[in-house]
């Protein structure tokens, strides 16, 4: 299996895309009226690092990399993210490999590439997840920059504009909802951020730091509304969230967005 499709009260619908196991991070849009998913193959297929553009049935729309790319810098190696611009363009970030993040256009040609590891605050340290920011005007290019522990802004065109939030216990992935942003934590945490990157509420926090990031936690002690590793999230169009922890079993966790 790929691709699982659930209703939104947990039941199994289906599975999608086998051709895409190994999805690291997903980005999803409208496009001509269409639900379209674009995923991040770190590993699973031959070649097992792609962004795969899929519909809702699974099939596959375009590829990269592809003949048109060329030669990538820094290589192709530890995909993490992705996310697609209002234009079209989509960005991928080496979290696991180069430390860069490499822009292409809609049809999957590369563009350019930017960012790259070390200690300068302009550099990345597993630049994990991606996402577009609409919340400031002009679209900026959020940035999860793991083990800097922050987020960070970039425009599109991969220039420097700042650190969003800082001192975040390992930032993996976000979600915006309104002028909000959620933030999976893999060190056992949901952190909600406003505009300015301000905490204002903290979910699931683990009390238990030696289960904090750790694939190895048993089924039996896993805690309803307790976070071990959270890895992906996402809101949905109510505002509720969903939670993806990084273990052994798997969990995804949905909590209610409650009425103000």
């Amino acid at each position: 299996m790929a691709v699982l499709v659930y209703q939104p009260d947990g039941k199994f619908l289906r599975s999608i895309a086998p051709e895409c196991k190994g999805f690291h991070a997903m980005a999803i849009r409208k496009e001509n009226q269409k639900t379209i998913i674009y995923g991040a193959q770190l590993n699973g297929n031959k070649p097992p690092l792609r962004i795969c553009k899929i519909d809702t049935d699974g099939k596959i729309l375009l590829e990269i990399p592809n003949a048109s790319t060329g030669d990538i810098p820094g290589g192709w190696t530890g995909l993490t993210g992705v996310t697609v611009a209002p234009d079209g363009s989509i960005f991928a970030s080496m979290g696991y490999g180069s430390n860069m993040i490499h822009k292409f256009n809609a049809d999957g040609k590369l563009l350019k590439s930017f960012g790259g590891p070390g200690a300068d605050e302009k550099q990345f340290n597993t630049p994990h997840g991606l996402a577009i920011d609409p919340r400031f005007g002009e679209p900026r290019l959020l940035v999860a920059d793991r083990e800097k522990r922050r987020i960070v802004h970039l425009d599109l065109e991969g220039n420097w504009i700042g650190v969003h939030a800082r001192h975040l216990r390992r930032p993996c992935s976000v979600s915006m909802f309104g002028d909000h942003l959620a933030v999976a934590e893999l060190e056992s945490r949901v952190t909600i951020l406003d505009a300015s990157g301000t905490p204002v509420a903290f979910l699931g926090d683990n009390p238990n730091r030696d289960q904090w990031a750790k694939f190895g936690v048993q089924p039996q002690d896993l805690r309803l509304g307790i976070f071990t590793a959270p890895h992906g999230l996402s809101f949905d169009q109510a505002g509720n969230l969903y939670v993806e922890d990084w273990n052994k079993t798997g969990r995804v966790t949905k909590l209610i967005r409650l009425s103000p």
